[in-house]
């Protein structure tokens, strides 16, 4: 996982946390957060998106990228975008509400 700098990051690590401690981690899945941002806007087209984070050259399994950015197509917010041959999802933080922020975002990784 990775997550933008402050409240975002804090939500990775608590998921992180969260996911490890679940079913997940008896899969045999290791979770981890690191901090970085990426020069991404909420109107860069989601193929730029997954040149800009390159998944392709990273040796996780799945890379899932929150951003407190929020994403949109046209005038449609987006909370997330998926590329499955990229083993790549964006989420965007400000897309899941106002209230119960991690609740909703533990619940859409899983």
């Amino acid at each position: 996982m990775i997550a933008d700098p402050g409240a975002t990051e804090t939500i990775g690590e608590r998921l992180s946390e969260a996911l490890a401690a679940g079913r997940e981690s008896a899969d045999g899945w290791e979770v981890s957060t690191r901090r970085q941002a990426y020069p991404i806007e909420e109107h860069t087209d989601f193929v730029d998106v997954v040149g800009t984070l390159d998944p392709d050259n990273v040796s996780e399994d799945i890379v899932l990228y929150l951003t407190d950015l929020p994403r949109r197509s046209g005038t449609i917010p987006l909370i997330a975008e998926i590329a499955l041959s990229k083993r790549l999802a964006v989420i965007s933080i400000p897309g899941m509400g106002a209230t119960y922020v991690e609740r909703r975002t533990r619940r859409l990784v899983r």
